[in-house]
């Protein structure tokens, strides 16, 4: 789970390869209260389960990481705005977590199966540097 910079809206991705959006009851006022189901409902083509979303602190959009991608998302399209595949030269490479950078913002890190740390830099499009430790992260902060 991920909570949009909004306060109001929560996003969640499962292994049925969805991304739900949710309204949250922020107390008080039920006019935001979630009427039994999700607002919204993603699905990416190039992903069969995704693993880890996070949400941008300062635009509207999140990243999701996945079995064959890490993809960046609007939550006004249908569709990843844009996608990181075989970003290292390696196919079927499934990505665990993925994270935006609190200060640097155009930034985004993700772990991998293969025991990698990847950055990316979502202004360029580009994957910058993967690191291969000795031990699998299941886990990345900032």
């Amino acid at each position: 789970l991920t909570f949009a910079n909004d306060g109001r809206t929560f996003y969640s991705c499962s292994d049925d390869g969805l991304v739900k959006s949710w309204k949250v009851y922020p107390g008080g006022n039920e006019d935001w209260a979630t009427p039994h189901g999700p607002i919204s409902t993603y699905r990416s083509t190039q992903n069969g389960s995704l693993k880890n979303i996070d949400y941008h602190r300062s635009q509207p959009q999140f990243a999701t990481a996945g079995d064959t991608s890490v993809d960046i998302w609007d939550p006004e399209r249908n569709a990843p705005i844009q996608s990181f595949t075989d970003h290292w030269g390696t196919t079927g490479d499934t990505s665990t977590v993925v994270r935006y950078n609190p200060a640097e913002r155009n930034l985004l890190g993700q772990c991998s199966m293969d025991r990698g740390i990847g950055l990316f830099d979502t202004r360029s499009g580009s994957a910058l540097q993967k690191t291969v430790l000795q031990m699998r992260s299941n886990c990345l902060e900032w």
